[in-house]
């Protein structure tokens, strides 16, 4: 209860957790601070870790029960079960030493990687091979093109999971097939005034890449491969 306290109640801006900002803070592992959150993590590293790592699997297991649309049903103790296999799921392969001896015959760890998108626990579970990834947090408005206020306040979650025996196409244009999508790129621009960047001509016909094709035409019918800053000469 005293760690619950901490994580939940001690110094929690407003007095509510159930906040989308609290729980992407506490996510992150920035604590409400307090003095009691200060005492877990600098005289209590381990049981910080542990709490830490247990409200990161709960926001996944409530992540999962949300996009199945089961946070209304009520959890009884027939579920026990289910919640137990679920934790075992979400814990195994989760260390370098664990992923060593739950390692697929694909190089793969089991498991999942619960944390993060932007710390080193995050590059190391990639580079091992982890064969699940959960992250959350806040999204940059920068990265966004709308600049509402809605966009402002978003949250996101990645999941990333290793897929293999997948086919992948890989194909080849001849250089006739590349000159001919210039010549009509040329007929279309220069003789028929079709000035139109998002001209159906070049949106049709993906098999060929048509619209990659046309952009790698000599300027100006292309686009350039490196562009300068602004120069300004004087005259």
């Amino acid at each position: 209860m005293s760690c619950y306290a901490i994580v939940e109640t001690i110094g929690v801006f407003g007095g509510s957790s159930l906040t989308s900002e609290h729980v992407a803070t506490t996510f992150a592992g920035r604590l409400s601070h307090s003095t009691a959150s200060q005492w877990l993590k600098t005289e209590q590293p381990s049981l910080y870790a542990l709490v830490l790592r247990s409200y990161r699997m709960a926001v996944k297991m409530v992540y999962d029960r949300a996009v199945m649309m089961e946070l209304d049903t009520v959890m009884s103790d027939s579920s026990i079960p289910e919640l137990l296999t679920a934790i075992s799921e979400l814990t195994a392969g989760t260390s370098e030493e664990q992923a060593a001896s739950v390692a697929g015959g694909d190089g793969t760890a089991s498991g999942w990687h619960i944390g993060p998108a932007n710390d080193s626990e995050w590059n190391a579970a990639v580079a091992r091979g982890q064969r699940n990834c959960f992250a959350m947090g806040k999204a940059n408005p920068s990265d966004s093109k709308s600049h509402s206020a809605a966009a402002a306040s978003a949250y996101t979650t990645l999941t990333l999971s290793v897929q293999n025996n997948q086919s992948i196409a890989v194909g080849r244009l001849t250089p006739s097939t590349v000159r001919s999508l210039w010549a009509s790129a040329a007929l279309e621009l220069l003789y028929f005034a079709n000035g139109d960047d998002e001209r159906y001509s070049i949106q049709t016909q993906p098999i060929l890449s048509r619209n990659l094709c046309v952009q790698t035409a000599e300027p100006p019918l292309g686009y350039p491969v490196f562009s300068s800053q602004p120069i300004i000469v004087q005259s």
